[in-house]
Formats: C-alpha cells, sequence, structure tokens
C-alpha cells in the first residue's frame, strides 16, 4: 500500500505566562478536537488511514484485512445519535466475554459470506477486531471512534453496497445489545484495510498506553524505546508521549508537576500538542522550539 504523498497541515502558537487549571482544559479539549500532523512527521499521520490493522499490530493481531469493531456507547437526540463513550474501560471482562460469543454466532449465522468469511477477536474488552483473509474483505470508509467522540453520526455512515452490509451489521448489533441488557450500546466499526508499507524513521523514545501509537512506533521505529503506561503516573524525561485521549488533562497536569521535564509531545487521537517549560507554550501541529 501507498501512503498519500502529503498531508494537510496547520499550526497556530498561543502564548502564556502559565497555565491555569481553564488553560489545562482548553488544551486537552484543543488537543481532542484538532485533527494535526502529528509531531511534523509525514508517515506517522498518514498511519492514521490504517487504523485498524495498526493498533492491532500492537495487539498481536496481523491478518491481510482487519476492521476495529469497538464496544461503544452512543446517545441520541431529538436530531441525531452519537459516540457518547469510548474506550468503555469499565467494561466488565465477563460480561465481554458472553457478548463476544453472541457477536460471534451473529456473523456466522449471517446470510451474507461476507461477513461469515470474517473472524471476531477479541483482544481485550475495550478492543475488538474482525479479521480476514482477504485484503479487500470489506471496503468502505468511517473514522476510528477515537475521532468521533461527541460527534453526530449521521455525516459518518459508510456507502456503497459494503458500507450497507456494514450499516445493517452495526444495527443488528445495537439490537442485539439491547436485548441482552449489555452495558455497551452497540460496535463501532471503522478504518478498515492492512497494514501499511511505512519507511523506517529515526524516532524518539515512546511512552504510550494508546496500542495505535505503540503499533506506528513498532512499523517506523522498531529499534526506538516503547513504554506502555500508567502515563498519569510518571511522565517519561524525552519521551513523546502518545495517549488514549481520556488521559491528556492526566498527563499534562504531571508535566506540569515534573522540574525536570522542559519539553513534551503529547499526542491524543488526532491532535499533537507540544508543551515548552518556557512559558509552557502551547504548539499546535509544529515541533516547538
Amino acid at each position: 500500500m501507498k501512503l498519500p504523498a502529503s498531508l494537510p497541515r496547520r499550526a497556530a502558537a498561543v502564548a502564556a505566562p502559565a497555565l491555569r487549571a481553564a488553560d489545562l482544559d482548553d488544551l486537552a479539549r484543543d488537543a481532542w478536537h484538532a485533527a494535526r500532523n502529528p509531531h511534523g512527521m509525514r508517515d506517522l499521520g498518514a498511519a492514521r488511514a490504517y487504523y485498524s490493522a495498526v493498533r492491532a499490530k500492537a495487539d498481536g493481531i496481523e491478518k491481510p484485512w482487519v476492521c476495529a469493531i469497538d464496544p461503544v456507547r452512543f446517545s441520541a437526540d431529538m436530531r441525531d445519535v452519537r459516540l457518547s463513550a469510548w474506550p468503555l474501560d469499565d467494561f466488565d471482562a465477563t460480561a465481554a466475554d458472553a457478548l463476544h460469543a453472541s457477536v460471534a454466532e451473529l456473523l456466522a449465522s449471517d446470510g451474507d459470506p461476507r461477513l461469515r468469511r470474517l473472524e471476531l477477536v477479541m483482544a481485550s474488552p475495550a478492543r475488538w477486531y474482525l479479521v480476514g483473509e482477504h485484503d479487500d474483505a470489506l471496503v468502505f470508509h468511517v473514522a476510528p471512534a477515537d475521532s468521533l467522540l461527541g460527534h453526530a453520526l449521521r455525516s459518518h455512515k459508510p456507502v456503497g453496497d459494503d458500507g450497507r452490509l456494514v450499516q445493517r451489521l452495526t444495527t443488528e448489533l445495537q439490537m442485539l445489545c439491547h436485548a441482552q441488557g449489555a452495558a455497551v450500546s452497540g460496535f463501532w466499526l471503522s478504518a478498515p484495510g492492512g497494514l501499511p508499507e511505512l519507511k523506517p524513521q529515526s524516532l524518539p523514545a515512546l511512552a504510550s498506553d494508546d496500542p495505535f501509537w505503540r503499533g506506528c512506533w513498532s512499523l517506523l521505529a522498531p529499534d526506538a524505546v516503547v513504554a506502555n503506561g500508567p502515563l498519569d503516573e510518571v511522565v517519561p524525561v524525552g519521551h513523546v508521549v502518545a495517549a488514549d485521549p481520556g488521559s491528556t488533562l492526566r498527563i499534562i497536569h504531571s508535566a506540569l508537576s515534573n522540574p525536570e521535564l522542559r519539553r513534551l509531545t503529547v499526542i491524543a487521537g488526532d491532535a499533537t500538542v507540544t508543551l515548552v517549560r518556557s512559558g509552557w507554550r502551547r504548539l499546535f501541529g509544529g515541533r516547538g522550539s
């Protein structure tokens, strides 16, 4: 697979003498909503297009075709349905096992052979995958859940023949979860495909509680030091930190309280935030100074 030749980039800088609690909240919110090219590394940003396969690699799953099928919670209003909760770290393992068995049975008994050919794999209660032996098992385009939290989903439905199949499956999974009284509303299927071809790079050490970014580092810089969280307890000096978006605020607080830390790059979802000790200037989408 070939990567896009270039990615859109925007940069904005805001100088501030200090960060108050309100500033921290703004920073975490900006990191959550703004789409950026992480750390100025083109291939790393482009890897988002292969989210499912890259994340699965960190979970020890490598198949020609992988699609994230993550348990989520939806909320509805008069206008639309929104993705309200992901990842579901409170999803009990026993309940997840029971639901996994039911979903696997649903797929195996489906009338469409495209679904019957897929295998359901649960890497953890919060991270599930559909995997296939052919790199074009299903072709559709839907953004990962970490990009859509809080968003109305009407404009994010997959299209095309395979997309209509995914919409039907999504509806049936919601009905299944409701019938079983599951602790989840349904599942979000996103970013299907195989692993990209990435040119190795020299990257800094990484600390991440997000398997997608650990998968990126394993592809781009297999010799780099990679550490798994908990990131809210210790922020390593000299590391890029790639965070589950829900951890961003805690990481920033930890960085501010670490006198040895002069500079920290935090990746959250699609966003990059670089914190520099000198005034803790906020830089989005750039390397900073």
